[in-house]
């Protein structure tokens, strides 16, 4: 009988030792689970937040951006400039790593299309529209890659000429204007571009409103100097401004 017992005894911690292994087992089994399914959780949430800021940054490029002429719009361009004033006046002191350099002056220019509104009168909307455009290639590639040209609204254009006195934009402008008056389609249009411009140095601080009023105030002059001519702010010239 004590024989019988001994293995009768052992014959249970044998399977009692069984069920300990394989309750471990699936307990493990259960453990890599939770862990798998955790760990799949945790990737699929990172990856929902990434495509949320994907269309978030999505979104915010279509509304910086002029969907007839995919240029920036008047949104991005009121930004950037108010941004490059705060850095040239050392508002913001920490320098912006898309800048190639420090901004230590700057101009902007107004652009109007003359004699536009005959064309939409005589043409019709969609010439109108295809003019715009024509107008707006030619700017993005005249100009240079630094400089950043926008559509604030109808047939105007703005520019913004980063590191740049007001003679060498005037100088970049009158190649535009040259640009546009002899390409064939405008010609045939008889449309040209008059062009003001204003130069902000970083010891004279200057608002954008200011700035852009003084840019706006150039192209008139132009205007009344008999249209498709480019025009520098003089503060000092009372009879123009």
């Amino acid at each position: 009988m004590r024989f019988f017992g001994e293995r009768f005894t052992r014959g249970t911690s044998d399977k009692n030792l069984d069920a300990e292994l394989l309750r471990s087992e699936e307990e493990r089994k259960i453990a890599d689970l939770e862990e798998g399914l955790s760990r799949w959780h945790v990737e699929e949430q990172d990856k929902r937040i990434a495509e949320q800021q994907e269309h978030v940054i999505e979104l915010e490029q279509k509304f910086d951006i002029d969907p007839l002429t995919e240029l920036p719009n008047r949104r991005y361009f009121q930004r950037e400039l108010e941004l490059l004033l705060a850095h040239m006046y050392q508002k913001i002191e920490e320098h912006r790593k898309d800048m190639a350099e420090p901004i230590k002056k700057l101009s902007v220019a107004f652009i109007d299309l003359d004699n536009f509104k005959k064309v939409n009168d005589t043409f019709g909307h969609e010439e109108g529209d295809a003019t715009i455009k024509i107008a707006a290639r030619i700017m993005k590639d005249s100009f240079r890659s630094k400089d950043i040209v926008a559509r604030p609204h109808g047939d105007e254009f703005v520019v913004i000429f980063p590191n740049t006195d007001g003679d060498t934009a005037a100088t970049l402008a009158e190649r535009v204007r040259m640009a546009i008056e002899s390409e064939p389609t405008l010609r045939k249009y008889g449309v040209t571009v008059s062009i003001g411009i204003c130069e902000a140095v970083s010891d004279l601080p200057i608002d954008s409103t200011k700035l852009l009023g003084r840019a706006d105030k150039a192209l008139y002059a132009a205007k009344r100097a008999g249209r498709n001519k480019v025009e520098v702010y003089n503060s000092k010239d009372k009879t123009n401004y």
